[in-house]
């Protein structure tokens, strides 16, 4: 990935996701801030880390897209009955 494409993934992660992303994955915050913005580390760490900020954002967005559809038809429940 291109230091701008990691930029742009930095972009969409919700506050508090740096902290989250190191919980679960077991790596430093400051490594995954320093990857997301273009630094190359040693080894594989880059591709740990990627994978570590993906897995984050996939879940991250379906749990939205699941509250959002829960919320619509509640919504919808409640407008059925006024």
């Amino acid at each position: 990935m291109t230091a701008q494409e990691l930029k742009q993934l930095k972009a969409q992660l919700p506050d508090g996701a740096l902290t989250a992303i190191a919980k679960e994955s077991g790596l430093e915050i400051s490594l995954i801030s320093r990857v997301l913005v273009g630094h190359n580390p040693k080894f594989d760490k880059k591709a740990k880390v990627i994978n570590a900020v993906v897995d984050y954002v996939e879940k991250f967005q379906a749990n939205e897209a699941k509250a959002t559809e829960r919320a619509r038809a509640v919504l919808k429940n409640s407008l059925e009955i006024a």
